[in-house]
Order: C-alpha cells, then structure tokens, then sequence
C-alpha cells in the first residue's frame, strides 16, 4: 500500500512538471513572438520614414523639372521621358544620397515617378469633347459606358450629385467591368493600365505606351509605331536619356511624316506637357525582409511656379497593400 502511494505521488509530481514545462515553453514562445513583433514593428517604422522620405525628393525633382525649365535647361512648357523625373532614383546607390547612423547592408531606398496624364482621366471621358475616346475603349461593354456617363453627369439614382472616381481602382467594382476587363485579355489592354483619375481629358503623347496611344480615335498601330519608334531614340528604349519629344503637332506630322486622320487626332485628343505626377518611395530594411512603400500623387502649377500643390493623393502601406 505504501508502494502504491508513494507511486501516485511520484507520478503526479512528473504530471505536474510536465504541465509546468508545456507552460514555461508557451509563455517563452509568447515572448519571442512579442519581442519579433516589436523588431518588425520598429524595422518597419525605420523603412517607412525612409520611403517618405524618397517621396519627398521625387517633389523636390518635379520641382527641379520646373527650375530647370525656367534656366531653359529642358524645353520649356514640355514633359517627355528623358528628364530627369522620369529615371528612378536609387538613394544609396547614387552619389549624391547617403545615409548614416544605420546598417543598410542589403537594403534599398528608391524613387520613381510616374506621368498620371500618361493615361486616360475616367472623369472626364464623360464630357462631349472626349466622349469618341470612352466609345473606343474595348474593355469597357456599351452598357457600362451608359452607367459611368451618368455617374459622372447626373448621378446614379435620382436626386443624387453627380459622382467622379477617387482612385482608378474604383472601376474595378463597377457593376459589369470583370476581371479580364481590369487586367486585360490577349487583344484587348486591361482598363489598369488605360485609366487615371487624375489630369483631364487629353494624353500627353511626349510619356503615352503604345496601348493607350492605339486607343484614340483615328490612331492607327502603324502610326502609333511610327511615333514611338521617334520618341524611343537611337537606342529604341523609352525612358532613356536619348528619347526624343514633341514640341506641336505641326512639327510632330514634320518630323514623322503622320498626316491624315492620325494627325487629327492627334490635335483633338493629345498634348505636350502635364501636371500631374505619381510618386512612388520604397525602402527596405533587414536585407530587404521589411519593405514599406509611400505613394503621393501631386499637381504641379501649370504657370511654371516653382512649388508642388496640392498633393491629391497621399498612402503608405508595406509592399503590396
């Protein structure tokens, strides 16, 4: 009997030890994943106040874009791919950036800008002028034409204000567009890659790819090429420092020979300079295992003032979101 006890307490003490180990192992492991939350948490802080920080000097350079017009250093009154605006900027790798006080072994600090009048303004294919430009977008069915023309004009139901897309994402969930009509098919381009909501009506055709060119009423694929294949340069690469640009479009139809409809169109849906800028900071910390990206969207002074105004647009998120 004393055998039996002595066994009951020898087992129940091993029992005991064994919870108190599962508990000591699950309190530790709270802890690490307490404490990893808190390194990413300030990994992350560091990354974020750099990606703003990248956004910042892509102002600083649209702002250089306009000074450097004004010293006539680029063509003024014009926005084309070999500025310098145009070529993303890698802060650690360039010379003229540096950090100090942090071990960035492996990580990377970068701006780039994007021409949002590159593409077409969804809020304003609705006005009359430019209405031949919402009928030639293939992605878009003739019934969600009508519905966007009246979000835009008159309001969906009655008695409602009249509507514009903040973000072009907005489309995305417009009853009737389907996810081949947002990313793309085999011969029809994806409405993310044709739509903005920022700028107005008309393409600056100096920074305009070949899918949002071929979409203008009366542009033909042959001369779409033909005006990419000028502004590309000698190397044939856009966003390179020997693009050519366009200054009008009666020296546009002088320097490529495009006369006839193309040419029209050209005149009636085109122009040559823009205002509105996308620009994108990413940085990374712990060799890249931590991203934080910083996106603004600003509208530059169309009268040559050297100032940013208003940022439309300002978000921040992790890559991806």
């Amino acid at each position: 009997m004393k055998h039996q006890r002595t066994g009951f307490v020898l087992v129940t003490v091993l029992w005991i030890l064994a919870i108190l180990s599962v508990l000591t192992l699950g309190f530790a492991h709270r802890a690490l994943l307490r404490q990893l939350a808190a390194r990413y948490q300030v990994e992350y802080g560091q990354a974020l106040m750099m990606a703003r920080g990248a956004t910042q000097l892509g102002m600083v350079e649209l702002v250089n874009k306009q000074i450097k017009e004004s010293a006539k250093l680029y063509d003024p009154g014009l926005t084309y791919l070999s500025q310098d605006w145009a070529q993303r900027t890698d802060l650690l790798g360039d010379a003229k950036y540096y950090v100090t006080g942090a071990d960035l072994k492996g990580d990377a600090v970068w701006f780039e800008i994007e021409d949002c009048e590159r593409y077409f303004d969804i809020n304003s294919l609705a006005q009359e002028e430019y209405r031949d430009l919402l009928e030639n977008i293939k992605a878009l069915d003739r019934s969600v034409k009508r519905r966007l023309i009246k979000r835009l004009t008159e309001g969906v139901h009655d008695q409602e204000p009249r509507a514009v897309f903040q973000t072009p994402e907005e489309l995305r969930y417009v009853d009737g567009v389907s996810d081949d009509d947002w990313f793309g098919k085999k011969n029809t381009p994806g409405l993310k890659n044709l739509i903005t909501v920022y700028g107005g009506g008309r393409i600056n055709i100096n920074t305009a790819g070949f899918d949002v060119l071929a979409t203008i009423p009366g542009m033909d694929a042959g001369s779409v090429s033909i005006l990419l294949g000028y502004r590309n340069g000698p190397d044939g690469k856009p966003a390179t420092r020997d693009d050519r640009k366009f200054r009008d479009t009666v020296s546009l139809g002088q320097e490529t020979g495009i006369k006839g409809d193309a040419l029209n169109a050209i005149s009636r849906f085109c122009m040559f300079s823009s205002a509105c800028y996308k620009i994108r900071g990413t940085a990374t910390r712990q060799g890249g295992k931590v991203c934080a990206t910083c996106t603004a969207v600003v509208r530059m002074d169309r009268d040559g003032r050297t100032n940013v105004t208003p940022v439309l647009s300002w978000q921040e998120g992790s890559l991806g979101s």
